[in-house]
């Protein structure tokens, strides 16, 4: 079952009636947020709460079907609400949906679009979950009524679909006071023998979407397809599951010359990468690279950096995959800032560079933070028409609270926001009076791209409330999600805390229990966040070190959350096959697998099966906007147009 809550309210219809010994299915739907919740043997409790055998949760704005071999509140793991007939379809003359129906013995097996079995038979005679059958072209529907002749013209164009075991060849209807039994005991003239099994398979976009084939003769996008430019992709349910790319500027001195190529943006990336990217179902990238000006004066355009970005951009649209761009480093601002406490004065045994490559002067310094405004403008005026770019994220992690203004001030060090806000708000440490002056450079430029906006503290979720919306209408607010560190950073061979598990989560010296209440309530400023201000939230950038114990779940329960809050998010990190990179710099490249001491990609692994399953759920890619430009074609679930 999905995990709760459920809004069940205390009237709530049950199938049957209250005293039903039935399957007692109850089915509500959250029309604000298109949401359909469905319950099997639900029972009404005396302290107003329900008790049910199972429970499901769909999005109706979203094509994913169940994980497989998940069941429902129906044996196939599918809704029951779209197959069933309403009154209010055939009073109108058409049902445009396929029909949920049921059989007293079934196959122990499934097919598209089910995602579970209910029985324990292996004969080929019986059928699988999920089989759909149409009523045969031929059969005469002309002696029936009106009414009969809409179900009967409805199960030959979709047919019907097998959801659970019951009575034989047994259709559902909404039950309502309207419907004539006596037309209704028409449709018992219609016999097993009547019917043709289908093969859908040829119709299949991916195992684990409802979405249909779309061609010409088949398909009509359906009543939710979406309209609003690029911004449609970030409000709704989550859209967008990707992943991060990392680049920064190439240090011979520090580098060589191989280890992040030959480039000056380095490690390269081919088209290759961004290609097994989308197949394993991945449909945006969000491009963690340098900014286009120089890092210090006169704050000029970097043309290598660029070029660099229009390559990766470039292979990216050929991937069939959207992109944000978000800049890790402008004027003022270094890569190291990335790299804190990593220099050979803080850490003389194992720092890689020396102190002189620090520069965080943009948290100091007004003629740098004018030079980020003026960089922003020229990237929106370069690529506010590129197809697949779909947002601007303004700056990586801002961390003045950390680093101060380095080395022109002291580091603050400081992780309490209301300290920091109370002594530093409306400064130039102060992120919040720089990112409007750079929105409203964007919009003199591009007055729709999305522009995204994470917090300070390297936009840890706990100081999101501390962000201040800009008004502006297609500013999407960000999250980076790495909490608890001390689960999800550990190294070997000190990999002793888990998930779930109990340990200090928050270094005040007390064991926590970590778990998915410990995940439910740190995104609580999220959920708090979205009420107060009406915005959508994004998490680009999350993630875990592969050898993690519990890695897998964590994802999952991680994941789940983000879908539930229609969240769109990226993983930290899709990394590139550039092999002396890549073997030497994998914490966070699932493909290696959990075992700290292979640096090589594995066959599977429950990771990279978590990781994937859930990009699967994608359907929307660039390849899918009309000629207009605004439109994104979405496919219900169970519906065909013709056969």
């Amino acid at each position: 079952s999905d995990p709760g809550p459920y809004p069940i309210p205390p009237d709530a219809p049950i199938e049957g009636g209250r005293g039903s010994d039935g399957d007692r299915h109850v089915l509500i739907v959250d029309r604000d947020h298109c949401m359909l919740y469905e319950l099997y043997d639900a029972w009404p409790q005396p302290d107003g709460s329900w008790h049910a055998g199972s429970g499901a949760i769909f999005d109706l704005n979203s094509n994913a079907l169940r994980p497989a071999g998940w069941t429902s509140a129906d044996a196939a793991g599918l809704p029951i609400l779209p197959g069933l007939v309403r009154y209010d379809e055939v009073a109108a003359g058409e049902i445009r949906h396929a029909i949920r129906f049921t059989a007293p013995r079934t196959r122990k097996a499934y097919v598209w679009p089910a995602r579970h079995y209910a029985s324990d038979l292996t004969a080929g005679r019986y059928p699988p979950m999920g089989q759909r059958f149409r009523l045969r072209a031929d059969f005469d529907i002309s002696g029936f009524s009106p009414q009969a002749q809409v179900i009967l013209q409805a199960l030959k164009r979709y047919g019907m679909i097998l959801a659970d075991n019951g009575r034989a060849w047994f259709i559902s209807g909404a039950p309502d006071d309207r419907w004539d039994n006596d037309v209704l005991h028409e449709l018992h003239q219609v016999h097993g023998t009547d019917f043709e099994a289908v093969d859908a398979s040829s119709l299949i976009v991916h195992p684990d979407s409802a979405q249909a084939r779309a061609s010409a003769s088949n398909v009509v996008p359906s009543s939710v397809a979406l309209t609003g430019g690029k911004w449609a992709l970030w409000t709704g349910s989550t859209k967008l599951r990707g992943a991060n790319i990392y680049q920064r500027r190439v240090y011979p001195d520090l580098d060589g010359s191989e280890f992040m190529g030959s480039g000056a943006i380095g490690p390269p990336y081919t088209q290759a990468d961004f290609d097994r990217l989308a197949a394993l179902g991945a449909n945006y990238v969000n491009i963690s690279h340098p900014g286009l000006f120089s890092e210090t004066e006169p704050y000029t355009v970097d043309a290598a950096a660029q070029a660099n970005l229009d390559d990766l951009l470039a292979k990216i649209a050929k991937a069939d995959m959207f992109a944000v761009i978000t800049f890790r480093t402008g004027p003022g601002r270094s890569e190291f800032w990335a790299f804190w406490g990593e220099d050979d004065v803080s850490d003389p045994d194992e720092g890689w560079f020396p102190p002189s490559y620090y520069n965080n002067r943009v948290w100091g310094d007004r003629a740098a933070q004018d030079a980020w405004v003026a960089m922003w403008r020229y990237t929106a005026a370069r690529y506010k028409d590129n197809p697949v770019v779909i947002g601007y994220d303004l700056m990586c992690e801002p961390n003045s609270n950390e680093v101060g203004s380095y080395p022109l001030g002291d580091p603050l060090d400081i992780w309490d926001p209301q300290e920091f806000y109370d002594k530093y708000g409306g400064t130039l440490y102060d992120w919040n009076q720089l990112y409007p002056r750079i929105t409203a450079a964007i919009r003199e430029v591009d007055p729709d791209t999305p522009i995204l906006i994470g917090g300070m503290a390297y936009s840890r979720v706990d100081w999101l409330p501390y962000l201040q919306p800009t008004g502006d209408p297609h500013t999407v607010y960000t999250v980076h999600q790495y909490e608890p560190m001390a689960y999800t950073h550990q190294t070997p061979p000190d990999l002793v805390n888990t998930y779930p598990g109990v340990f200090d989560t928050d270094w005040d010296g007390k064991p926590d229990q970590f778990d998915r209440a410990w995940l439910e309530e740190w995104l609580a400023p999220v959920d708090a966040f979205i009420s107060e201000y009406h915005v959508p939230v994004a998490v680009n950038e999350y993630g875990v070190m592969r050898w993690e114990p519990g890695a897998d779940q964590f994802m999952r329960d991680e994941m789940d959350l983000f879908e539930r809050r229609g969240m769109n998010y990226a993983l930290w990190l899709w990394e590139t096959s550039w092999l002396p990179y890549a073997t030497e710099v994998d914490a966070f490249n699932f493909r290696h697998g959990p075992d700290p001491g292979n640096h090589a990609d594995v066959p599977s692994s429950e990771l990279l099966e978590t990781i994937t399953s859930y990009w699967r759920r994608n359907v929307v890619r660039p390849s899918l906007v009309s000629d207009e430009g605004t439109r994104y074609p979405f496919y219900l679930p169970l519906t065909l147009n013709e056969w």
